[in-house]
């Protein structure tokens, strides 16, 4: 499923699963048709490999879910997020 999050360029996410792992896979769509965007991400050292850019929401539905609802908190809190790098308040 491709959720447009870009009017202008047609940039959003997919909602993918791989083996298992639900992943939010940033993708754009021309044409109609959607292309997920895929970038170099290193695996040890010296090694890389071409990967779709994806965030990792867990392994099934529930953990998807709860992972999804984490960030819905994180986004609707009153206070600003401290510029300190100190994160206590984050739940994961």
């Amino acid at each position: 499923m491709f959720i447009k999050t870009d009017l202008k360029y047609g940039n959003g996410i997919e909602i993918n699963e791989f083996r298992g792992r639900i992943s939010l896979i940033a993708a754009t769509e021309k044409n109609g048709k959607v292309y997920q965007k895929w970038g170099d991400v290193e695996i040890g050292k010296d090694n890389k490999k071409r990967l779709p850019v994806a965030v990792d929401l867990g392994d099934n539905k529930e953990m998807a879910i709860s992972t999804l609802r984490a960030v819905i908190a994180f986004l609707q809190r009153e206070k600003p997020v401290p510029d300190d790098g100190q994160r206590d308040d984050v739940p994961f």
